[in-house]
């Protein structure tokens, strides 16, 4: 079985070197050798969000959609405190889908009563104010 968590810290070393490509790809990697239903998989949702940090970095929004998209379904197996709905906003907001971005920010703001805006960029959550 696959220690999500280890392998994260060797992608977390590219990350500091700031090898950002190199560390997308072993992200690729990484969730593509976890067995089906990955939401299962322990820590398994990290890799989304490491994924769709490092596509931002990047300025890759295509691939930043495509982990951000996976995330909801995380919410059954986890405590839902409006993380998917925040990654899923984060993303909509910089690709300009304002109307997705303020209808999850609107969502995570309430599941999490205002906390996923914490330590956050602050044009998050002007956009719902």
């Amino acid at each position: 079985m696959i220690e999500v968590m280890e392998e994260l810290k060797k992608i977390g070393d590219l990350y500091k070197q700031q090898n950002y490509s190199s560390a997308l790809d072993k992200l690729d990697d990484l969730w593509n050798s976890i067995p089906e239903p990955k939401f299962e998989i322990r820590n398994s949702f990290f890799i989304i969000m490491y994924g769709v940090k490092v596509s931002l970095i990047l300025n890759n929004l295509e691939k930043a959609w495509t982990w951000a998209v996976l995330a909801p379904v995380y919410n059954k197996g986890r405590q839902d405190i409006g993380e998917a709905e925040f990654i899923v906003g984060m993303v909509a907001f910089e690709r300009e889908e304002l109307e997705i971005s303020v209808e999850n920010f609107k969502i995570a703001n309430k599941k999490s009563g205002g906390r996923a805006f914490h330590g956050e960029d602050p044009k998050y959550k002007a956009i719902i104010i």
